[in-house]
């Protein structure tokens, strides 16, 4: 008897890491970045998106591995260049445009938040890969 068809999968997007950082990044994104402007709102939102970004960019790219480097890769440019930091903000300001948000905090190019590339560990070794065979 083979074990996964005993217990079925869910899309890792699915996942309970990956559903709860997904709920920090809005509740931070949304509420906590104006109420309680800090250092810690900054990181939260941070760590959070590189729990799940590369979960959602696996359902294009379909490999775990080029997600998550794809991922660090990008989330380095933003924070430690001014051209990928000035892109990000322009384009997470026109989604905020789309749906009636208003201004955003905009993403402040901060060499430190690269501490936070360790959350990559989480999608990449914690949160299983759906079986598609």
């Amino acid at each position: 008897m083979l074990e996964h068809e005993d217990k079925p999968q869910t899309e890792p997007i699915l996942h309970p890491w990956s559903l709860s950082a997904m709920a920090v990044f809005a509740l931070n994104d949304h509420y906590l970045k104006y109420a309680y402007t800090s250092w810690l709102t900054g990181k939260l939102s941070d760590f959070a998106g590189l729990i799940f970004f590369p979960l959602l960019l696996e359902l294009l790219v379909k490999n775990r591995q080029w997600a998550v480097l794809l991922t660090g890769m990008g989330f380095a440019m933003v924070k430690l260049t001014t051209v990928g930091n000035q892109w990000y903000n322009q384009f997470y300001q026109a989604f905020f445009d789309l749906f009636g948000w208003g201004e955003m905090v905009p993403l402040m190019m901060d060499a430190t938040d690269c501490w936070a590339l360790m959350a990559l560990w989480i999608p990449l070794k914690w949160i299983p890969s759906m079986d598609r065979r």
